[in-house]
């Protein structure tokens, strides 16, 4: 899906995490296209076998099923945010969030024990976008997604005022590694993330990858 600033068709190159994968590739002999779809549909034409893997995306023990895992090419930290204006929340562990109404995206992992955490109150939507209208509006309570990702929309989305309505909830849900995947139906998918981990590799010894990171503004 679209999920500035890490990947996006807005994006220069598609995002900083498209570039990498997009490198690591090319050493590794392959051409790749993408197509951003939202990311429920993403995850079942994988595994429907129309499209051959998924970008920058979190590992899960289902996804581990159906789909081989690269190495880690790139971090993001998950964070619950609120609105300023309502009482300030604090947790020490998502119990504590339990009374709250939560918005997430559909389909997303945010951290394997929120995603098993069925006693709380999710409130799912398609994209970032809607997430944080939902909060804007006072349809949820919380929102829990990467940090970057919702200061990104606001920032974009709404007047400059907008970011001191919103505030984020501490601690970090938790940081996580973004990863490519390949379906392990598609022929020959081992030998594919097998050659993908050690061309990323070549990359980083070769400062190919720092360079990419540098240019997108993250180092």
């Amino acid at each position: 899906m679209n999920w500035a600033p890490y990947y996006g068709e807005s994006l220069a190159e598609n995002g900083v995490v498209t570039s990498i994968t997009a490198a690591a590739f090319k050493d590794a002999g392959y051409e790749i296209g993408i197509t951003f779809v939202p990311w429920k549909r993403a995850l079942r034409e994988v595994e429907a076998s129309v499209k051959d893997g998924l970008l920058g995306a979190y590992k899960t023990n289902d996804r581990s099923v159906t789909m081989y895992f690269s190495n880690p090419i790139f971090f993001a930290e998950e964070a619950f945010f609120q609105l300023s204006s309502r009482s300030k929340i604090t947790y020490r562990n998502l119990e504590d969030l339990a009374p709250y109404s939560i918005g997430t995206i559909s389909g997303v992992s945010n951290s394997i024990a929120f995603d098993e955490a069925d006693y709380l109150r999710k409130e799912t939507s398609t994209n970032v976008d809607s997430l944080v209208k939902k909060l804007f509006t006072g349809r949820v309570d919380l929102i829990v997604q990467s940090k970057l990702v919702v200061l990104d929309i606001i920032n974009k989305n709404y007047h400059p005022e907008y970011r001191e309505k919103i505030q984020q909830v501490e601690p970090i849900l938790v940081k996580r590694a973004l990863y490519v995947t390949i379906r392990k139906s598609k022929d020959n998918s081992l030998e594919i993330i097998n050659k993908f981990n050690n061309s990323l590799n070549n990359i980083s010894k070769s400062g190919k990858l720092e360079k990419i990171v540098r240019r997108y503004g993250f180092l």
